[in-house]
């Protein structure tokens, strides 16, 4: 049996180490030996050094070279607080092994590079503060992209695999950045076997139990850590305009760095937008009623969760993301899917992993509402269709692992 090392986070509160742990335990045609990337030598802002760091990717290296093929993977903030340090660490790594594949989960390029900061408009209004900030964000995203372009030859002249989650990627990489070993392929979660598991009126009957919610209550999820990006408050606004038997259920905790720095802001804002929202439907039950939040889930909950849901909304504002998780897993366990129009989500749409989701325009609740009510009537056509549906997610994603890391 072949020899695989896959290089991660692992067993920590990160979505990166989440996807390793699947990755690893959907692959059993090989044997995996996982490699974590302990944040506490690596990076200084947990307590790594320098000399911890080098210390502990010399071991890495030395370790990989006697395996039949080496997965990384990377995000740039796992192997250094710094961007350049990070690159050079994984060029390091990807040279232990002549057959390497690195999965990226961020890609920088897939934005333009800023062209002007404003930094010299601020300083001649005397605004010196601002002048100062405007300079050092474009600095960073100026560098970014620069560090990623260096990386990128590199990787090409040494003919590293990569893997990335979208088509688009595999493009930019192909044609701007001359990587000839580029594929894509969108993150996946369950197996057939989960999707026996987790029923829609076993999941339903359960959370309408726990909440001690009416049998004919029509209950909406929306998923991820609170912040400002996902849209939960326009998730809220939707509501308002919804009749009283429409529960929203925020499923998500505090992010580990709004935990770590003791930021409450995001539950906050989602307090307050709940208590100032005026509800539009005469006779309405207050909205405090009618919003839950369910805190952090462990896996098994997550996926309890989604599919007891009668319809999940992921009604995020764009954020540059190459891949979103959830957006697979309520794709695959989803009874009922309506994601805003995000380049994220439309990338993913061109998987087809399924035909019957639908969209809605970034922040607006009145095609929100129309779309949630509306649903079954939208999507008849592609329920007739019959398409085949992809039942093991799971295991697609082993079989495309394996090919390309085993083959050379």
């Amino acid at each position: 049996m072949k020899k695989i090392a896959l290089v991660s986070t692992y067993h920590i509160n990160c979505g990166i180490a989440r996807f390793a742990e699947i990755l690893e335990s959907s692959i059993i045609d090989a044997e995996i030996t996982v490699f974590p990337l302990h944040r506490n030598e690596l990076k200084e802002s947990f307590g790594g050094t320098q000399e911890s760091a080098n210390k502990f990717i010399t071991n890495l290296v030395e370790s990989l070279k006697n395996f039949d093929a080496v997965c990384i993977q990377y995000e740039y903030s796992l192997l250094s607080d710094s961007t350049s340090e990070s690159t050079k660490r994984l060029i390091q790594i990807v040279q232990a092994n002549p057959n390497t594949t690195v999965t990226f989960h961020t890609i920088y390029n897939k934005t333009a590079k800023p062209k002007s900061s404003g930094a010299l408009k601020s300083f001649l209004k005397l605004n010196f503060k601002e002048s100062a900030r405007r300079l050092l964000h474009h600095r960073t995203a100026y560098t970014g992209h620069t560090l990623e372009e260096n990386l990128f030859k590199k990787l090409a002249m040494i003919g590293t695999k990569i893997i990335v989650h979208t088509q688009s990627s595999t493009s930019l990489l192909k044609n701007n950045f001359q990587l000839k070993k580029v594929f894509s392929h969108p993150l996946s979660y369950t197996s057939e076997a989960d999707k026996e598991k987790y029923k829609h009126s076993t999941c339903k009957a359960n959370v309408l139990h726990k909440l001690g919610l009416e049998d004919d209550s029509y209950l909406i999820g929306v998923f991820g850590f609170l912040g400002d990006y996902k849209g939960f408050d326009y998730a809220i606004d939707t509501l308002s305009l919804l009749d009283k038997k429409y529960k929203l259920l925020i499923c998500g905790g505090l992010h580990p760095s709004a935990i770590k720095h003791n930021n409450t802001t995001d539950v906050n804002t989602l307090l307050n937008k709940i208590k100032l929202n005026k509800e539009l439907i005469k006779n309405q039950i207050p909205l405090r009623e009618r919003v839950f939040f369910l805190g952090s889930l462990e896996d098994d909950e997550m996926y309890e969760t989604i599919a007891a849901m009668d319809m999940c909304w992921l009604p995020y504002r764009e954020v540059g993301q190459e891949a979103s998780a959830i957006a697979s897993e309520v794709s695959e366990l989803g009874k009922r899917v309506v994601l805003a129009r995000t380049n994220t989500f439309e990338e993913y749409r061109k998987f087809k992993m399924r035909n019957d989701t639908l969209f809605f325009e970034i922040g607006n609740t009145a095609e929100l509402r129309l779309k949630t009510l509306r649903y079954d009537e939208m999507t008849e056509k592609q329920h007739l269709e019959n398409t085949a549906n992809i039942t093991n997610h799971l295991q697609m994603q082993s079989n495309f692992y394996l090919q390309i890391l085993l083959n050379e």
